[in-house]
């Protein structure tokens, strides 16, 4: 998993900003029963265990609902929303002082909530502190979990990221989609400029694509000229306007090496995960066959599986 939890509570809700705006936080199990029994189908019993102390509520009913965007869309689309948020000490009871500027970082899951007649007129926000996780994406020369050359994450370690993705997005009907991307004809750019001359290519793509991503996408070098995305809450129609975006930008870059100018090319294959996807690696292995796709019918082009 990517969070852990500390129990601490924020005051209020603190939504993006410090907006201390929701109905207040309840003690479900002694004032709201029927609330505790349908938060807690939802949730493992970890999850549920401390979401007793930390959830809180909202309706469309509360005078602020329509400045609270993540309540809104989780009721309106009756979809699970995540937000990640910074939020100070003053602002946090019960935190443990692990940052040295006193700040912890937060994800909030905001869950839609059925009512007995099975409409969804409210939501819960489950905060769960992630701080340390944060810190350990900060740590970009960490070589366990970036690659050496380029700076991006490595395989490794986006193969633990995508599992648990992957579990999380099947679970509550998310959508989710792969790039997997690779750089036309490495092999000949290096035979051409010199391994040098490649690894500016590669250093220069992972410029582009961290300049172009969203940041709750997740980039990484997956080996040799490989790259892969991931693309969370995406469906394949949005992952190909992001793909298209990244290659035709890559098409116009001109790089210059030692006097001389090189220009490369992408090729990437799509994937969406499928309600028929038994585990992550199907994602993958499809994405991997849209880019055999690409590549045999010319490179520089995308395709989806």
């Amino acid at each position: 998993m990517w969070q852990y939890a500390d129990g601490a509570l924020h005051r209020g809700a603190l939504l993006l900003g410090a907006l201390a705006l929701v109905a207040g936080c309840v003690n479900y199990q002694a004032n709201r029963p029927d609330v505790a029994e349908r938060v807690q189908t939802m949730l493992s019993e970890n999850e549920y265990t401390l979401a007793l102390q930390t959830i809180e509520l909202v309706s469309p009913s509360h005078p602020d609902y329509k400045r609270l965007t993540g309540w809104r869309e989780t009721i309106e689309k009756n979809a699970l929303k995540i937000v990640e948020y910074l939020l100070g000490s003053e602002d946090i009871a019960g935190s443990p002082q692990d940052n040295p500027k006193g700040r912890q970082w937060y994800q909030a899951r905001i869950y839609p909530l059925k009512d007995h007649n099975s409409a969804i007129n409210s939501a819960i926000w489950f905060p769960i502190n992630i701080t340390q996780r944060k810190y350990l994406e900060d740590q970009v020369t960490d070589l366990s979990v970036t690659d050496r050359l380029t700076g991006a994450f490595n395989r490794k370690y986006f193969l633990q990221i995508f599992e648990n993705e992957f579990a999380i997005s099947k679970r509550y009907n998310n959508k989710l989609s792969i790039l997997h991307i690779a750089i036309d004809k490495l092999q000949t750019i290096n035979d051409t400029y010199g391994q040098a001359g490649g690894d500016a290519v590669l250093k220069r793509f992972t410029t582009l694509c961290k300049a172009t991503l969203r940041d709750s996408d997740l980039f990484a070098r997956f080996g040799g000229a490989g790259f892969i995305v991931m693309l969370p809450g995406t469906p394949s129609l949005g992952a190909a306007i992001i793909a298209e975006r990244i290659r035709a930008i890559a098409e116009d870059i001109q790089i210059t090496h030692e006097e001389e100018t090189i220009q490369f090319a992408i090729s990437i294959g799509i994937s969406q995960m499928l309600e028929s996807d038994k585990n992550s690696s199907a994602v993958l292995t499809r994405a991997d066959s849209a880019i055999y796709q690409a590549k045999i019918k010319g490179r520089n082009r995308i395709e989806i599986l």
